[in-house]
Formats: C-alpha cells, structure tokens, sequence
C-alpha cells in the first residue's frame, strides 16, 4: 500500500525484481526523478519502516534524523518491503539567475554553453550535479543557426524555419567542478528532428540557439556524485556514452584541478563516430599531462581517419574489469544512455563489484532533448 501526498492509501502492484522508483511510476504515482534511477538527484525520497535498510546514497543524500525516521530515496529500495510506503513532498527549489558567456559546437551535435551565475551568494554544487531549465511555451527556430561549415554534412537538410512548443522542463548535468567562479558549464546535444511530422529537441534547440548575453531563469545544481571519506585508498572508474560525459567531465575536474588527486582515474568514453565525442582535446591533454588520468575513447563506428579502438565501450571494459585484481576498491560512476549503463551495470555485477559502488547517472530523451 502507498499512501499519496495527499494522505490517500493506494493499491499498487509490483512487477518481479524491480525499484520501488520503477513499481510507482509504472503505477502512476506522482514521484520526483531526473537522474535514471541512480541515487544522485535525491528527489525520489518516501517514508519507510526505519528498518529498511539504508545505500550509501541515502547516506550520502539524507540526513541522519531522516535516516532514523524511516526516508529512503524510492530508487535505493526494492518493493519487498515492510509496512506502508508514505509518498513525501520536495521542498521547493531555488531559482538562480544566470547569463549566457558562450555558446559554441564541440561536436557535430553537442554545444558547450557556459553560463555566469548572477547571485551574490555563492553557488554550491558537486560533481555529478544536475540544473533544471524551464523553456516557455511559445516558439524556437527549428535549425542550429550558427552551425560550423565543418559539421554541416552530418545534419540533415533542413530550412529555415521554427516550431511551436509547450511549456516544459529539461534537465542537463552541470560538466566543470566549482571552483568559485560562478561558472556553470553544459554539454547539450541538439535533437534534430527524425521527419518532416517531427520536431526537433525542444530543450536542445532553445538553448542551444540563445544569443551570447542572454539571461535565463533556472533551478540552482542539485544532487552529484558521492565521495566516498577513504577517497584516497580508492580507484577511479569511469564510464561514459555521448554527452554523458558532461558530470563525468565535472568529476575529472574535481578530483584533478580541485583535490588535487594522484589516485588512479581511468575513464572509458564511447560515442557512434569518433567526431562525436565531446571534450576529447580536453580529455588526452589531462591525459598527457597527469600520468594517473588514463582515457580510453571509443568509437562505435570505423573511420578512415580514427585510430582509436571501435565497438562498444563494454568490451574494453571487460578486459580491464577481468584483468583487475583490487575491483573491490574501485568506485565505478556511468552516465549514459539508459539501456547502455544497464549493459555496464550487469556486466559489473558478474564481477561482483558491490551495488554500493557503483553511481549511475541515467538520461533519457525526456529529459535531456
């Protein structure tokens, strides 16, 4: 039984092996969740018997007299559970004002927008976190107006016109650490559309075709990656697909330029043409120039010009997960498209890496177009 914020008791019923996240939302129940299930945006939070038990994200993300009174994030739990589950209200969100610094392509598809936060009182966001912009209803242009003559022959033809849309929300992790500046960086991949009865990402195009100096409402950074306190006896995996790379970038970035950090960091980045993948001078500079940084980019498709490895990120992965002979200190964080960070997340559990060390930070279309 599920009691609604409301106060109503509901019936739901639950499918075999699933989240308590997926049981309500597959029930439709209203739950917060932007972050695919992985324990790092903490909206999905409902109150539970206090004996459930307690992921080191609910640690991470609730306090200690939540913990105590029964919340659990609905994502950490399963549906074998005891006692009611009480759906609870989020707080409401801080707006933030912020100005539009740079705007540019980095990949075909991708745009990197830098934004300066406005506020006088600082920003305080971690690796992993999340920001939520509204785009009002009204109209977009349904073309990337500045597109480089470089990248023009991966579009598809399109003219010059624009779409209509409704008033929606769309989530993009933040893809720089903090480090005082006010600056919240983006990697925000445009959608264009798959027919003429289609239109384009809403989100995407919106954002992505805003003029240098513009100023936009959005929800100050939320939830992030967790740092474990024995951080420095620990190795670093990371596992990345198309801009998922964004809150991977982020945590580089942190562990790095921020903490200074020797301890091993290996990063395997996969996109579906070696020029899709974002941040790669950034990523073989930090590579070349930090000996405990290894990068391994891969594409999924062969290019005369690419001599890096081809396939899916799953199988160099492998071959670095049966080769290691420590799994049991590595943390393992993955952002990516859903069905891609299930295939790594299975293929981690076979090696018995624990769920607790494993972070993933899903996306879907919904979200991110």
């Amino acid at each position: 039984m599920v009691r609604d914020q409301q106060g109503y008791l509901q019936n739901v019923v639950a499918k075999d092996n699933e989240s308590l996240l997926d049981c309500l939302q597959h029930n439709a129940l209203s739950i917060g969740s932007v972050c695919g299930g992985g324990g790092t945006c903490g909206q999905c939070i409902v109150r539970l018997d206090p004996s459930a038990a307690i992921s080191v994200a609910e640690r991470y993300r609730l306090s200690q007299d939540r913990l105590l009174s029964g919340y659990r994030l609905a994502c950490q739990q399963n549906t074998d559970l005891k006692g009611n589950v009480q759906l609870v209200e989020s707080p409401n969100p801080k707006t933030v004002s912020c100005e539009l610094l740079s705007n540019t392509f980095i990949t075909p598809f991708i745009k990197e927008l830098r934004f300066k936060y406005q506020g006088s009182v600082p920003l305080d966001f971690k690796p992993g976190s999340f920001v939520q912009f509204t785009i009002k209803e009204g109209q977009s242009l349904a073309f990337p107006k500045d597109l480089p003559r470089r990248y023009q022959p991966y579009w598809p033809r399109f003219e010059s016109a624009t779409f209509s849309h409704p008033n929606t929300v769309r989530h993009y992790s933040v893809a720089n650490r903090n480090d005082g500046s006010g600056v919240l960086t983006f990697n925000i991949k445009m959608q264009p559309a798959q027919s003429n009865n289609q239109r384009p990402g809403i989100g995407s195009f919106h954002l992505g075709n805003l003029s240098i100096g513009t100023v936009v409402d959005i929800v100050a950074p939320r939830g992030g990656f967790n740092l474990l306190d024995d951080l420095g006896v620990r190795e670093i995996v990371l596992v990345g697909g198309g801009s998922g790379i964004a809150p991977l970038k982020a945590l580089i970035d942190e562990l790095i330029f921020g903490l200074h950090s020797t301890l091993p960091i290996t990063l395997f980045y996969g996109a579906k043409h070696p020029v899709e993948l974002a941040n790669h001078c950034w990523l073989k500079a930090v590579e070349t120039q930090h000996s405990n940084f290894s990068y391994q980019p891969i594409g999924s498709n062969a290019s005369s010009v690419w001599y890096g490895q081809v396939g899916r990120v799953q199988t160099p992965l492998n071959a670095f997960v049966s080769a290691h002979r420590s799994l049991h200190r590595c943390l393992f964080f993955l952002c990516g498209p859903p069905a891609m960070m299930n295939d790594v997340t299975q293929l981690l559990l076979r090696y018995s890496v624990n769920e607790n060390a494993i972070q993933i930070d899903s996306f879907s279309p919904f979200t991110t177009t």
